[in-house]
């Protein structure tokens, strides 16, 4: 009886399997006319074709030279013989084209550093200040003049920082041992 029952559902299942395969289903009824209107084509601007993006010149050859640069509004003619001196023996010594130019104030450099037309700098302290907070410069030469590395330096600080000030103006010396001006340093950072 079983097998019977199991037989009988196989018979039904494939009955309705075929019904349902063969059944009507939705069928496009054919049409004598054709609709002939195209769709009018987007009146924009025609597609813009890839640009190539060039390929800028490495750094140091002579369409993109190495530049350094200083700011003094009047250079004198010994300042700049120097300063193109300096540069054509960088650039013989590393092989590479390198400049020098001068700017007439940080401004003007600041924007060169901007748009990458400055590679090195040489800044006074409240303008490597700025350009550091900015971003744009980073300190990598120490300079070593007659082989002494050590130099007189410029401290800033703000007003009410509350630090002694050990230097008189007038004389341009200082007013106190080095241990006791920098003492008051110790410990600030």
């Amino acid at each position: 009886m079983p097998d019977m029952r199991k037989s009988f559902l196989v018979l039904i299942l494939l009955g309705l399997l075929a019904v349902t395969a063969c059944g009507a289903g939705v069928r496009a009824v054919p049409t004598l006319s054709h609709d002939f209107t195209t769709a009018t084509p987007d009146p924009g601007y025609p597609t813009a074709m890839p640009t190539f993006t060039p390929t800028p010149a490495a750094l140091g050859s002579p369409e993109n030279p190495v530049v350094f640069a200083f700011v003094d509004p009047a250079p004198s003619a010994e300042q700049q013989a120097a300063f193109n001196d300096l540069a054509s023996l960088l650039g013989g010594h590393l092989r590479m084209s390198v400049q020098s130019r001068f700017y007439n104030n940080y401004g003007d450099l600041e924007f060169a550093l901007q748009q990458n037309q400055v590679h090195f700098a040489w800044l006074k302290p409240v303008q490597y200040l700025l350009a550091s907070q900015k971003g744009l410069a980073t300190a990598l030469v120490v300079t070593n003049h007659l082989g002494v590395t050590g130099y007189g330096v410029q401290f800033l600080g703000h007003s009410d920082s509350k630090f002694t000030s050990y230097f008189n103006v007038g004389t341009h010396s200082a007013t106190a041992d080095a241990n006791v001006a920098l003492a008051q340093l110790s410990g600030l950072r």
